[in-house]
């Protein structure tokens, strides 16, 4: 059995993000939304992102191609332009573990919570109560909890200081989170 599709599979995926740089993303637009706006640009090297690739330059994108000049300088991102760009965005799992940046899934942040426990059993175990490897083992358990809370925090479209809510962690383990884009990044989905 064939599959037939009624546009092109570029056009398919209406969800486009466009990032301006220092952070600041707009999204989501459809395929002739984001073409107007890299028109306006005229950056062949800005980026974009669509559902199921990465941040990328438009010009790497057959669906934007002609929107830019023959000659139109292209380049290859540096290693600083890749972490900017990608800071907050869908990522693996448990990357940026101590940053407070982004959005996460209910289910990274209940392993997050497991991994914390295990974490502190350990530090237990394997020091002197009190001592500063313990503490200072603490100190650090506890930076990722509240990091990892911080970014479900941001999938549910809340500030990261909503975790310490009494009774709120039940609502960041079930809670569904923002569907799309939302003030604090793109969804992790």
């Amino acid at each position: 059995m064939a599959i037939t599709l009624d546009k092109p599979l570029a056009e398919s995926s209406n969800s486009y993000f466009l990032d301006h740089g220092e952070g600041r993303t707009e999204g989501p637009l459809t395929l002739e939304g984001a073409s107007e706006k890299l028109r306006s640009h005229g950056d062949p090297n800005a980026m974009i992102w669509r559902e199921g690739h990465v941040w990328q330059e438009a010009w790497r994108y057959d669906e934007f191609a002609g929107l830019f000049p023959q000659n139109a300088p292209m380049h290859e991102p540096t290693m600083a332009s890749v972490i900017a760009v990608n800071s907050g965005r869908p990522s693996s799992t448990f990357s940026a573990r101590f940053s407070f940046n982004g959005r996460i899934r209910r289910t990274e942040y209940g392993l997050s919570i497991i991994a914390y426990y295990i974490a502190v059993f350990v530090i237990a175990a394997a020091t002197t109560p009190m001592g500063l490897m313990y503490v200072l083992g603490l100190v650090v358990a506890f930076w990722f909890l509240l990091a990892q809370g911080a970014k479900r925090c941001h999938d549910l479209g809340n500030s990261g200081w909503y975790q310490i809510i009494p009774f709120y962690v039940l609502w960041m383990l079930f809670g569904e989170g923002d569907k799309g884009a939302n003030s604090y990044g793109v969804s992790p989905k």
